[in-house]
Order: structure tokens, then sequence, then C-alpha cells
């Protein structure tokens, strides 16, 4: 409250205004892709959806509910947000967070689930993210190393791109993003006759909703807070999907909240194991081992500091990375490094499928002679990345703020990806998230101890 001229002036809550703009923006984005001709494998299911289907005079009459249930959980935190109702009661605010948080993720990740486990294998599910995963985890209990593996034997070879689809003879992600998955495949399959990728995924979605309300004392900001990781719309329709980006950005997720209290050392684990689990995360590193070494005056000493901080993140590394690369070198490198760089005899379309980036636009104004064809981004990437992460570098180690940690390593990775061959929706995921975040967590703006 505040007062001006003698009159008190309201403090205007902004929660429910950032969450009709969130909601907003999953709504269409889950609705353009696969999954969002929206369970449409219910018209043929019989009973009462084919009738809904049959009454319709939308093509998507599922999506159409979906999303009226929304709009009406949106008045009502509305109405309770501007004190209309309920006196602006915080739990009742974040229990129609939830509420939205299950409809718009955990209701359509579970159909998709049971639709797949309906349909068979082929369908429901990202390629990667979840046919893929789950094949590798098979692959590797036979014995057989993934990364060697040809995927033209598993349900993979069924889905729409089938056989074209260049990763089919490649596993383009790091181990820990299939090994994460093993033990709960062999006890799903055991128990329950089957098992998704997703299960995994949702759980690595839950745990940092703990952690980010801790960002704030603020009441209406720990919900903010909770809303931009919950409903990310460059997260929500993936992880509907099954692709697996969530597994990575909530590790360091994790590892940003350890900063705070300076628990440098588990905070590395957790990089490390990111690391291990999505390529994108070593770009998180320098920026942390500079937070880590931050306390000490001049550069060299800030290195060696936060180098011997960090080092514990080489045990993910060396656990989980280090054996397939011993195993067999080359297919490793090919499927992981080779494949996404246009450097493989089979890589990535360039550009994405579709993608944002400086890629899609040489392919689509036709200045490569096709989109597997090979472009040395790295001669853009050296000459741009090398001074703004050195920039960037500076303004984290002067600032001394978890804050200004996460917002110079989404920058990078930003401008890193957008210069890079493949850059797709779902790869702004964490740097929406961690270039907001800091805006409503005053705790990640607090100079870090020295």
């Amino acid at each position: 409250m505040g007062d001006t001229g003698g009159r008190v002036s309201a403090r205007i809550p902004i929660d429910a205004a950032l969450l009709f703009l969130l909601v907003f923006l999953v709504l269409p984005g889950e609705g353009l892709l696969e999954f969002g001709k929206e369970l449409g494998d219910l018209a043929g299911a019989g009973g009462p959806f084919a009738r809904l289907f049959e009454k319709s005079l939308v093509r998507n009459p599922i999506g159409a509910i979906k999303t009226s249930l929304a709009v009406a959980i949106l008045i009502l935190y509305a109405l309770v947000s501007f004190r209309v109702l309920l006196r602006g009661s915080m739990r009742a605010r974040a229990a129609l967070l939830a509420v939205l948080v299950l409809l718009l993720v955990f209701l359509p990740a579970g159909a998709e689930v049971a639709l797949r486990f309906q349909a068979g294998a082929r369908g429901h599910a990202h390629d990667g993210g979840v046919i893929q995963t789950e094949e590798a985890v098979r692959f590797l209990l036979r014995g057989e190393n993934p990364y060697a593996a040809d995927f033209r034997s598993t349900p993979m070879a069924g889905l729409e791109w089938g056989p074209g689809n260049p990763a089919i003879i490649h596993l383009p992600y790091f181990p820990l993003a299939f090994l994460a998955h093993v033990p709960f495949l062999v006890l799903g399959e055991r128990i329950f006759g089957g098992y998704d990728a997703r299960f995994l995924h949702l759980l690595f979605y839950l745990f940092p909703f703990l952690l980010v309300v801790r960002w704030s004392a603020d009441p209406e900001r720990k919900l903010i807070l909770a809303a931009l990781w919950g409903l990310n719309p460059f997260l929500v329709p993936h992880l509907v999907q099954g692709r697996n980006d969530v597994v990575a950005s909530a590790m360091i997720v994790a590892a940003a909240h350890l900063l705070l209290s300076r628990r440098v050392r588990g905070a590395a684990l957790l990089v490390g194991a990111a690391c291990a689990t999505k390529q994108f995360a070593f770009l998180f590193v320098p920026f942390f081992v500079v937070a880590a070494g931050a306390r000490d005056r001049g550069w060299p000493r800030t290195f060696r500091t936060g180098m011997r901080e960090a080092r514990a993140g080489l045990l993910p590394i060396a656990v989980f990375v280090v054996p397939f690369l011993l195993w067999d070198a080359a297919a490793f490198l090919d499927d992981t490094w080779a494949f996404n760089t246009g450097l493989a005899e089979v890589s990535y379309p360039l550009g994405g499928t579709p993608g944002f980036g400086l890629a899609y636009l040489l392919a689509a104004l036709g200045a490569v002679p096709s989109v597997y064809h090979y472009f040395p981004f790295a001669l853009l990437q050296i000459p741009i990345l090398l001074p703004l992460g050195w920039l960037l570098l500076r303004r984290s180690r002067a600032d001394g703020s978890v804050a200004r940690l996460l917002v110079s390593f989404a920058l990078f990775l930003l401008v890193f990806l957008f210069l890079s061959r493949i850059f797709h929706h779902n790869y702004l995921a964490p740097i929406f998230f961690f270039l907001a975040a800091p805006a409503f967590g005053e705790r990640l703006r607090e100079p870090r101890e020295t």
C-alpha cells in the first residue's frame, strides 16, 4: 500500500494478467503439435466420444472443451486475485493454478499415454524423447551399444517419417537422457506391462515447483514463479508430446537454487548431470565456474577457485558419458556431435523441422544446395560468441547474483542457438524461464555471500 495526496493507493496484482497470457500461449502451442489433433483417435473410439465428434461444429471438440474450462478457471482466478471473491485468498489462487496445471499438462499427457498404449508404441509420442529413448534402454539391456544401433528395427520405423527419419540411425541425446529411465522402464514393464518415458519427465517437471516458490518472499510473486515454470509456453506442449528438455532444465533450476545458499559442490553435481543429459547444458558451465569463484579478486583467481569448486561436476560425466566414449568413441561422437552439426554422413536437416534460426533462413532462401548440406556455422559463432561470452561473464562476476548468472546463460544460449544448425520451439523453454524468473525472484538478485 502507498499514500499519495491523502489517498491510499491499492496494490494492483499482476499474477492474473500473466496467467492469462501464459495459458493462451500454451493452448495454441498444444494445438499445433501432432498430438493436438488433440485426442482425435477418440473419434473412432465409439460411445460418447464418437457422438461428441459427430455433433461438433469444430474439428477438435476436445481441445475446445479444454479451452473453455481453462477460461472458466482463469475467470475465477482473476476474481480472487482482484479481491472480488475470497478476499484475494492466496490458497485459492494456488489451488486454481494447480487445476490449470492438471488441465493443461497432466490430463493431456495422461490421455496421450493412454492412447499410445491402446494404439501401440508407434503413436502419440515424440519420436526421440519417448520412443527412441525407450528403445535405447532396451538396446542397452540386451548388451548392445545404443550409439552403434540401428533403430530401423524399432517402432521408430513405423512413424510418419519412417525410414526417412535421419534420427533413425542416430541417437542424438547424451547418455543420462536414457540411462535415467532404465530402472523405471524395467519395473514398469514387469509390474504394469508397459512404460512411457513421460512418467519420468513429469517427475522432473514437478520438483522445481518446490524450489522456485522459495525464490521470493512475496506470496504473489511465488505464484508467478510457479506459473512461469509450470505453464511455460515453450515447455508444456513439448512436455506433453514427450520431448526431454525438462530434465536438464530442472537440474539447472536445482543447481541455481543450491547456489543461493553457497552449496556449490552439490550444484556442480547437478550441472554435471545436466551436461550428461543434454548438450545445451555445457554452455552453462563457464557461467557456473565464474559464479563459483566470483568471491575472489582477479580473473585468474576467479577461474582457479571456480574450477576447484565446480570439479565435482566431472563425476557425472565420468560415470555416465566416459563409458560410452570408451565403448565406441566414433559412434558416440557421430551421433551426439556430427549428426547435430552437419558433419555426419546423414545429418539432421539444416534449420530443423522447422526451426527459428539463421539456418532455417539459409535453407528457406536457397542459400545452400539442400537441407542436408553442411554449413560452417562456427565461422559465425566464434567471432560473435567469444566477445559476447566475455561481456556476459564480466557482468555476471561484477553483479555477483544468481539472477545475473541465469540471465547471462539464457542470453548466450539464445544467440548460440540462433547461429546453430538446429533451433526448435522447445529450445526456448529454459531461455524463457531463466530470463523471466529473476524479474520476480528477489532472492535471485541478492549478491551471493562472500
